[in-house]
């Protein structure tokens, strides 16, 4: 779709979120297949716990936006990720590194190419969501962006620090 068709809007939120999915593909890139699962602080999540968590919610944006059409299933139990759920020290339970990352890649390309297309109008509506997530994002626009965006980064936030905390380093 072009400029003069979707927003401004829309493209702004899309240009940034595709810019965090880039440094968390990049936080992922060298971390050693056998880490991944890895619990390196009691209670905290480690990195196949995160994308897992993160490639549920391109399906859970295209719900919002009324395009279940566009939802494809993971392929793991996403109750394991779901908001809320306790990271386990058990590697196992988790897909791995070569099964997440390119659904996690698809489904945020996926949502991205969707959502660029979108008009002011059309992000402006109400969040049909309720409680809390409403109260903070009152439109379906400042809720799609949180999840495109801040929610992605707030992640890649505890892999940066895992991979720190087994002695990765930064990753960029």
């Amino acid at each position: 779709m072009t400029a003069a068709t979707s927003s401004l809007l829309a493209q702004s939120m899309v240009q940034g979120s595709r810019f965090s999915i880039f440094y968390a593909q990049g936080l992922a890139g060298d971390i050693p297949a056998d880490r991944w699962g890895e619990m390196s602080i009691p209670n905290s999540n480690h990195p196949a716990f995160n994308y897992a968590h993160l490639a549920i919610y391109p399906n859970k944006m295209f719900a919002l936006l009324g395009r279940e059409d566009l939802v494809v299933e993971p392929f793991f139990d996403s109750e394991l990720v779901n908001a809320g759920s306790e990271c386990k020290d058990d590697a196992s339970i988790y897909p791995t590194k070569d099964e997440i990352m390119p659904y996690f890649t698809e489904r945020y390309e996926a949502v991205c190419a969707y959502v660029e297309t979108l008009t002011a109008d059309e992000l402006g509506v109400d969040n049909p969501m309720e409680g809390g997530f409403k109260e903070k994002f009152p439109t379906l626009g400042s809720a799609i962006s949180f999840m495109l965006n801040n929610h992605i980064m707030m992640h890649a936030g505890q892999i940066s620090a895992w991979r720190r905390s087994i002695g990765l380093g930064s990753a960029m």
